[in-house]
């Protein structure tokens, strides 16, 4: 049967369209003083924590009443947003302006409230902060980091925040970026292990968004975690509740939401009395952990809005992106969803895009160039699009792969736009898509995203074997509960002598703790049952071996931490920075898309599977800490065009 002929696409509504496209203005940096009422917290313990924090010291005491207080807040402005980050409060993304419709995007706390909530204590509400290392808000939540400004040669600025993790002496660097024509800022995120310890790789993004009975979060997925690994239905619950509308979560105590089950890059909120809502768009190889957090609709939740915000200042809630599917907790061992960790000399490399949406009705697909939202309306579709950049693209409309529409769309950034397409009939297997990919939608998207994993263990090992106590003593490990995995895997070899992943990781345990001695024993223990030789292609057992090898052979030295083991870990680090600093010279734009046989493609051109390819590029094995990234580009991160590196005044109190 012939298909019948391509309509042209009815645009209902159209917001903001320009009817040329005219060139942004270049985006700007600078560092400005803001005063906010500040509830303050007390001087730290004399003494250290001993456990998961160590070294750190905890806080104590906390004002009751506020007080005035100048904060120095770094600036990031272009024609769409302004984006404040609080390089004293963590180097956590304070605020974010959509200058287009006057609101914020993220929730804006109207003070500066430090309760008791973090690691070591002090911690504030709203914004977008940045947690590395073990689960929970890090110490460095309330604490000044290190920062750095920055321009780049495309019109584009950048503040760098980071810091040390000392507990385990991790370095994380979080670039926040603002291109000069864009309506959304970006987090790119290096995190780096030099040590030759495993550590707990735990890392989540978290931001707050206003509460309100309107809102619908958008968190593709069939089901969703507790902490320990326990899968639920999402969005409809057992009980009939729709839990992605707010209001509908009036029941039971304050709630996490893991949400899993769709292999999708995006996720978002919608305020649909207001026409507006926030988006988060990521590769989900990079980040397939996505997880909503409610305080109590009762009293019990509202008492959280008392303590951490003053009136009137509305609830909030949490939207988090995460390394891993949910925050773990001890029970998640006897599920498919445990801890994972850092290993030695490894790092991790990631981007994020956070966006304002408008007009559109909801979210079914993003991508850093904009969302779209589809809904069926009789016998009609009706598209909306709200661009991120400047769009110059067909809108194509299928079904059953046959054109039924398509029109040329010419949009600016946050110019939203409604088009209305009639069906004719047609209801099988529907299709929209802008672009070459860069935004699509179909009918079918349940199951074309399906994540086809298990949610539960069909055959989970006994809690008393030999492999139970050992998943026992790693689950231990990465938690930094160093003296209950030290017992879960001595466990372990009673039963099995011969486990030769207890020995490692016992001989690592006593290294840590100064016992070169008995670190040694197990460790010869362990060569003298596999041997220390490998094949022309290793695996990642053998690969432990070798460094077990190194390991050895500096205990044996008598040094507890072996040196060479350390110079090849510094020096993947280093030519992790090299590419990096290469990259940069090279004047590397993100998103970095594939230049084909032919020659280079317009970037509003680009295709998903570029999106998929840049997001690769950047996930290097072992990124540059710090130190040897700024020595090998001080032109670009000391004194770049406009960039000045600086380093935050290093007082304790808040």
């Amino acid at each position: 049967m012939k298909p019948p002929p391509a309509r042209r696409l009815s645009a209902a509504l159209a917001l903001l369209v320009p009817s040329a496209l005219a060139p942004a203005a270049d985006a700007t940096v600078s560092e400005v003083q803001q005063t906010l009422l500040t509830y303050a917290y007390g001087d730290p313990s004399p003494l250290a924590e001993y456990g998961r924090i160590y070294p750190y010291a905890r806080f104590d005491g906390y004002s009751a009443s506020g007080s005035e207080r100048s904060w120095t807040m770094v600036k990031l402005e272009n024609d769409y947003l302004v984006v404040l980050i609080a390089p004293q409060i963590g180097g956590k993304v304070w605020a974010a302006y959509d200058k287009v419709h006057s609101r914020d995007i993220i929730y804006r706390n109207p003070v500066v409230k430090f309760r008791d909530v973090g690691l070591r204590g002090p911690w504030t509400a709203g914004g977008l902060e940045f947690n590395f290392g073990i689960i929970g808000h890090a110490p460095t939540c309330a604490s000044p980091v290190d920062y750095c400004l920055a321009h780049d040669a495309a019109g584009g600025v950048s503040c760098i925040v980071g810091a040390l993790d000392l507990p385990s002496r991790t370095e994380w660097r979080v670039t926040i970026s603002l291109e000069r024509d864009q309506a959304a800022f970006t987090t790119e995120a290096s995190w780096s292990n030099p040590t030759v310890y495993h550590q707990s790789c735990y890392q989540w993004m978290t931001a707050a968004a206003e509460a309100g009975d309107d809102l619908v979060v958008s968190h593709p997925g069939e089901h969703y975690l507790e902490h320990g690994g326990t899968p639920h239905p999402w969005p409809l619950d057992d009980a009939g509740h729709d839990l992605s509308h707010y209001r509908e979560n009036a029941f039971g105590e304050s709630k996490s939401y893991h949400v899993i089950g769709a292999q999708a890059e995006w996720f978002g909120g919608y305020w649909s009395g207001r026409g507006s809502g926030y988006g988060h768009w990521s590769l989900f190889g990079d980040k397939p952990g996505q997880k909503v957090w409610l305080w109590s609709l009762a009293r019990d939740g509202a008492i959280w809005r008392d303590l951490l915000t003053d009136a009137p200042a509305p609830q909030y809630i949490e939207m988090q992106s995460g390394l891993m599917h949910s925050q773990a907790d001890d029970s998640s061992s006897t599920t498919p969803f445990k801890h994972a960790a850092l290993e030695p000399g490894a790092g991790l490399h990631w981007r994020e895009s956070w966006f304002p949406l408008s007009a559109i009705g909801g979210l079914v697909d993003a991508s850093p160039w904009g969302a779209m939202n589809v809904r069926r309306d009789g016998d009609s579709l009706v598209v909306g699009i709200c661009p991120l950049r400047a769009l110059d693209e067909q809108l194509r409309v299928t079904a059953a792969g046959a054109l039924i529409a398509q029109q040329r769309i010419s949009l600016s950034p946050q110019a939203a736009s409604i088009f209305t397409i009639p069906l004719a009939g047609h209801s099988d297997a529907l299709a929209v898509e802008l672009g070459d990919h860069l935004l699509s939608w179909h009918s079918d998207d349940a199951e074309r995203q399906r994540l086809h994993r298990p949610l539960t263990l069909s055959n989970p090992p006994a809690r008393g074997s030999a492999e139970g106590l050992f998943t026992a003593g790693e689950e231990h490990l990465r938690q930094r509960d160093y003296a209950a995995a030290r017992e879960s895997f001595a466990a372990c070899l009673e039963v099995e002598p011969a486990h030769l992943r207890a020995l490692v990781r016992i001989a690592e345990l006593r290294n840590r703790q100064g016992d070169s001695q008995a670190a040694l024993a197990s460790a010869r223990g362990q060569l003298r049952l596999r041997g220390g030789q490998c094949g022309p292609r290793p695996d990642r057992r053998c690969q432990g071996r070798l460094r077990l090898g190194g390991t050895l052979a500096g205990l044996e030295g008598g040094r507890q931490r072996p040196a060479g083991h350390a110079v090849d870990a510094r020096a993947r680090l280093v030519a992790g920075a090299r590419v990096c600093a290469a990259r940069r010279r090279r004047g590397c734009r993100w998103p970095a898309m594939p230049v084909p046989p032919g020659g280079h493609r317009a970037p509003e051109r680009s295709a998903r599977a570029g999106r998929a390819a840049a997001g690769a590029d950047h996930r290097v094995r072992a990124p540059a800490p710090w130190r040897a990234l700024r020595a090998l580009s001080p032109r670009t991160l000391r004194r770049g065009p406009g960039g000045v590196h600086r380093t935050a005044a290093r007082g304790e109190s808040g």
